[in-house]
């Protein structure tokens, strides 16, 4: 094939034809035995890659031929520009973690993606693949350009202290003149926890001792940032925690002490959740109030 063309695929009449060098496609077919005068045909899909001119040439030869003067065929051949595209979308931050950019989930700055043409081979993770990159607007909008038609991988290559909440690549096969703009990435900041143990303060302190139990089916409700609430309730340990949480400051965590037990320690807790962080010191003491017994000694 001339520079500027790359070998897709081949189909006809029972030939198996593969790319064996870099421009060099061979085709065998063992199934046929041509009479004198007949001919067989298969045709070549090949893709535009650059714009040029050069010598398409075709070589045939069978087994026990006597001659081979007539054995190659040479034409010339004019590549013209492909009609190129553009591949891009949005990678946005995706605050709820369900892989949908939802209204209020706004785009992600500054962050690489990269582009990768699998190359002549069509096989990706070799050394032809040629690959571009670029990064996020401040909109979290990203765009390549002047792309030319074929299969291409964009890859998202999330920052530091964020995870991917949609698969991190997706293989695209761009059609001639296509603009795709359905190619979107989400992330999310790595979730955190916030928990710890409701115990029985036995001795009053507020701080929880060595032999202190913990105190089961306690109602512990944790404030988010923005307002909104969930709870759960301590095991028969008296433990608790709530997981897969985004990061953010004044979370607050308070428990509803049950009837028959007083705090001994504040009831509601103010927490700074870093990315990814495992906020485990949110502990909460209560303690059963004591009771008198006493009378009196009298002389009777």
């Amino acid at each position: 094939l001339p520079p500027g063309l790359t070998f897709v695929s081949a189909t006809g009449d029972n030939w198996n034809c593969n790319q064996t060098g870099l421009q060099e496609i061979t085709c065998n077919n063992t199934n046929v035995t041509l009479a004198p005068g007949a001919s067989t045909s298969f045709t070549l899909t090949v893709r535009a890659t650059s714009a040029g001119t050069g010598n398409n040439q075709a070589d045939v030869s069978t087994p026990g031929e006597t001659r081979t003067d007539n054995n190659r065929a040479i034409a010339p051949t004019t590549i013209v520009n492909p009609q190129t595209g553009s591949i891009g979308d949005t990678v946005f931050n995706d605050t709820n973690g369900d892989g949908t950019q939802n209204p209020g989930e706004p785009g992600a700055p500054g962050v690489t993606v990269t582009l990768v043409s699998p190359g002549a081979d069509g096989a990706y993770g070799t050394p032809d693949d040629v690959t571009r990159t670029t990064t996020t607007d401040n909109n979290g909008n990203y765009r390549f350009s002047d792309v030319l038609p074929g299969p291409y991988r964009v890859i998202l290559s999330a920052p530091g202290g964020t995870v991917p909440t949609t698969p991190a690549s997706r293989d695209v096969n761009l059609q001639p003149g296509q603009t795709n703009n359905n190619e979107d990435f989400g992330i999310r900041q790595v979730p955190g926890t916030i928990g710890d143990r409701v115990f029985n303060d036995t001795n009053n302190n507020g701080i929880q001792d060595q032999g202190e139990p913990g105190v089961p089916n306690v109602t512990v409700t944790l404030t988010f940032p923005d307002g909104s609430t969930r709870t759960t309730t301590t095991d028969n340990n008296g433990n608790y925690s709530f997981l897969n949480l985004p990061p953010g400051n004044n979370y607050q965590v308070a428990i509803a002490p049950p009837a028959g037990f007083n705090p001994t320690t504040p009831v509601q807790q103010t927490v700074n959740l870093p990315p990814g962080g495992s906020i485990d010191t949110s502990d909460f003491g209560l303690r059963q109030p004591g009771g008198t017994i006493g009378d009196r000694v009298f002389s009777d």
